[in-house]
């Protein structure tokens, strides 16, 4: 819960619980009871998060990642389980692309409206930064903008293109061109 106070007490807004590691289920717990435990364990996080008038927000990640939480309909049963307005969910455009059945921009579609969702990091499916593989992140930012999302969009790539600096130059770059696009056609 220290995390929560060092997020508010730096001006953030948004926490997002990625760990693949730390969400492997012990062997042999039945899945029901590994949500009902996470919950549990969820519950006073949400309620640190809450007094700090800020999101806790579990990430669905791919199943080459983790067992538990692969996509935001997974993520969404553990929220309602959490019930509190500052425990949500987030859209990793990654992992979502490699879990889900459904196209990001369609998950975005359904799930924005709901409110289920807090935050979004804008990754490729190549786990590198928008713009450096093939997903379509003009289709990705139109989505989002038509959901009417008014939160941060991220950028968490974990496979660099030269070096950080052009990474982000390259995520930046890719971003702000779809975004033009968007509100001189949108």
């Amino acid at each position: 819960m220290r995390l929560v106070d060092i997020c508010a007490e730096l001006g953030g807004k948004v926490l997002v619980h990625g760990s693949p590691h730390q969400r492997k289920p012990p062997e042999g717990e039945a899945p029901e009871q590994t949500l009902e435990r996470v919950a549990k364990l969820f519950a006073p996080i949400a309620d640190a998060a809450a007094a700090r008038e800020l999101f806790y927000c579990i990430e669905p990640l791919s199943r080459d990642q983790t067992p538990f939480i692969n996509t935001i309909d997974e993520a969404v049963r553990l929220v309602k389980m959490v019930d509190s307005d500052h425990f949500r969910t987030m859209l990793d455009c990654s992992s979502a692309a490699l879990a889900e059945d459904q196209d990001v921009p369609d998950l975005i579609a359904e799930w924005m409206p709901t409110g289920q969702i807090a935050h979004v990091h804008l990754n490729d499916s190549n786990r590198g930064a928008p713009g450096t593989g093939s997903d379509d992140f003009s289709a990705i930012i139109a989505a989002i903008m038509n959901s009417n999302y008014r939160g941060d969009l991220s950028v968490e790539p974990f496979k660099t293109c030269v070096s950080g600096e052009v990474t982000l130059a390259i995520a930046a770059a890719t971003v702000k061109a779809h975004l033009q696009t968007f509100r001189n056609t949108g």
